[in-house]
């Protein structure tokens, strides 16, 4: 996991997961989102949400993830930014900052995508100097021409909810940290957390996450790098989060705000065999949430169910999609960084879930008869934004 924003996985009766090794770049996790590719659900300004964790949260995954950077938070869908974590909350009087579109002018020295630079600064305390420092900060030896540090400040003050006055920015908004992740009870659209996992050392497991692990929160008596560990290489940055489960669930879990509906949760995700497509195969969760915070039995899971991209709810096992597509539908590739989005909508009339792999929907419920045990209520996903996985 790379990038992270939240985190996947769920549980299952042993035996249920196939060998799988995940590996997460580049996630959040938030309310209001945007597709890594600029595609998929409409957001608002602030940045988007992603979650994932590459463990599996069933009880026989033997899968193993990587994940660098997450975070979360309740609006909408948007890209991510720079690896570290950003809460945002409304502040002062002041218009908000629409998120530029001019990302191609800064290809040269913040990532192939512009928005893709690994900036690491406090955009609160640089102030009205945020330019003139990333002018300063160059990726690959050349510095900001024209206006593209002024359009990469103006992106890092959206995604962080900074409102601006007539002249320069101010806020009350939490701005990006150094530490490996962060947390925040920010409005509707702000960032509820995410990590980047480069300030985690390697071997070690991220700080601020908890993890359960053999169907255990946080339990004393296991070391969670037997499974859970930060690694070098990733999509965004250097490092990312590896998550193994063997016959034990592995993930990474963090717990919400109250009073959520919606949650939005992004990552890049790397793993050691296809998804999708996968006849005979069961459970393998990349992203959830929890009506019970540390307890696998209370959850929507996303992933792979009988082999096809979908969702599994518990207490019911309900499943989505429906019988005659298990076994088929679409792929992930093995071995390939892909960004996967997940919308949880409780706000819709029919509670709504959205997934996006590098753009595209890949699966979405959006009424009772997408389900194969029998229709869902309409408020399936009442009490169930307790806990992200």
């Amino acid at each position: 996991v790379n990038k992270m924003r939240a985190h996947l996985t769920r549980l299952a009766p042993a035996g249920e997961y196939k060998n799988l090794a995940k590996i997460l770049s580049a996630c959040l996790v938030t309310a209001a989102v945007s597709a890594c590719t600029g595609t998929g659900e409409s957001s608002s300004s602030s940045s988007s949400s992603s979650s994932s964790s590459s463990s599996s949260s069933s009880s026989s995954s033997s899968s193993s993830s990587s994940s660098s950077s997450s975070s979360s938070s309740s609006s909408g869908r948007t890209s991510s930014s720079s690896s570290s974590s950003s809460s945002s909350s409304s502040s002062s009087s002041g218009t908000a900052i629409t998120v530029p579109t001019e990302w191609s002018r800064c290809t040269g020295c913040h990532g192939t995508n512009g928005k893709d630079g690994a900036i690491e600064i406090d955009v609160v305390a640089l102030g009205s100097t945020l330019e003139s420092k990333i002018a300063t900060m160059p990726q690959t030896g050349t510095k900001c021409t024209g206006t593209c540090n002024t359009n990469v400040a103006k992106y890092l003050r959206a995604v962080a909810g900074i409102t601006t006055s007539s002249s320069s920015s101010s806020s009350s908004s939490s701005s990006s940290s150094s530490s490996s992740s962060t947390s925040s009870s920010g409005g509707v659209g702000a960032i509820l957390f995410e990590d980047s996992f480069e300030f985690t050392d390697l071997g070690k497991f991220p700080k601020g996450w908890n993890y359960f692990v053999e169907y255990q929160q946080n339990p004393g008596h296991i070391d969670p790098t037997r499974y859970i560990t930060v690694v070098a290489g990733a999509k965004v940055g250097n490092r990312a989060l590896l998550i193994k489960g063997g016959q034990n669930p592995s993930m990474i879990t963090h717990a919400l705000p109250a009073g959520l509906n919606k949650l939005y949760m992004r990552a890049w995700v790397k793993f050691t065999r296809k998804l999708g497509q996968n006849p005979g195969a069961n459970h393998e969760t990349l992203m959830g949430v929890r009506g019970e915070v540390g307890s696998a039995n209370n959850e929507i899971r996303f992933g792979e169910i009988k082999g096809v991209i979908g969702t599994n709810e518990v207490p019911t096992d309900n499943i989505a999609p429906k019988q005659d597509q298990w076994g088929k539908g679409p792929v992930l590739a093995a071995n390939t960084w892909h960004c996967i989005e997940v919308a949880f909508r409780g706000d819709m009339a029919y509670n709504t879930l959205n997934a996006y792999a590098n753009g595209t929907l890949v699966h979405s419920i959006t009424s009772g008869s997408d389900w194969n045990n029998g229709a869902l209520s309409a408020t399936w996903m009442n009490g169930k934004f307790k806990e992200v996985i």
